[in-house]
């Protein structure tokens, strides 16, 4: 996990799948990945063969022929293609015929998106480790390297003042500073932030002002 990739809370990631088909005919060639808690799958799945000679492969596949790296197919959807369940992401690609008869190696190139959830499973340094297996025949046929990911949160600090005098009376205004920023030691930008203050029982919101001027408020 040393090399994890840095991801924040709402960030989608894509992943690449990439195998080498053995020559001839793959039955039931099966890749399924099983994704940690706290990722989901989005979807945009994409598809593509890569070998000299044409893949043999179900007609609804004939489009992932193409030899392009990222895959441009989309995988159809709904399809017998894709299967969901759970953290279960498999890719049922059927029968396929790798028609190559020589040194080079043909491959299998599947893409996906995942999103990071915001949810309890990912807090601050979570490590999200994936790898993908193969099936042919429904028979284990290999297992893929590791890839890490790590969520980085952000570290902000929160503080709040009013005006010196509070002596106040009914009619007065009173002016409350509310202030956010960023800890030396955060490690993470922050996104959509939402700040929410309980205004005291016989106050009433009036206005506001800030910096930068884009914030807005709601009560």
């Amino acid at each position: 996990s040393v090399n994890a990739r840095a991801l924040a809370v709402g960030e989608i990631m894509r992943y690449r799948l990439v195998i080498t088909i053995p020559e001839g005919t793959s039955n039931n060639f099966t890749i399924t990945d099983i994704l940690p808690a706290g990722l989901s799958y989005l979807g945009n799945s994409r598809l593509s063969f890569i070998a000299d000679n044409a893949m043999t492969a179900h007609t609804d596949l004939a489009g992932a022929d193409n030899d392009a790296v990222p895959p441009t197919f989309v995988i159809p959807v709904p399809s017998t293609f894709i299967s969901i369940v759970g953290q279960n992401i498999s890719f049922p690609l059927g029968n396929l015929v790798n028609n190559d008869s020589d040194i080079n190696g043909e491959l299998v190139v599947v893409e996906f998106n995942v999103l990071v959830n915001n949810d309890l499973t990912n807090n601050n340094n979570t490590i999200h480790d994936n790898f993908f297996s193969l099936s042919i025949g429904g028979v284990a046929a290999g297992q893929s390297n590791h890839i890490y990911s790590r969520v980085d949160e952000p570290l902000l600090l929160l503080d709040k003042s009013a005006v010196s005098d509070t002596n106040w009376m009914y009619g007065d205004t009173v002016t409350y500073t509310l202030g956010l920023t960023s800890d030396p030691a955060s490690a993470a930008s922050a996104f959509n932030l939402r700040v929410v203050d309980r205004i005291p029982d016989g106050l009433t919101f009036t206005g506001f002002t800030s910096t930068p001027a884009n914030w807005v408020a709601t009560s």
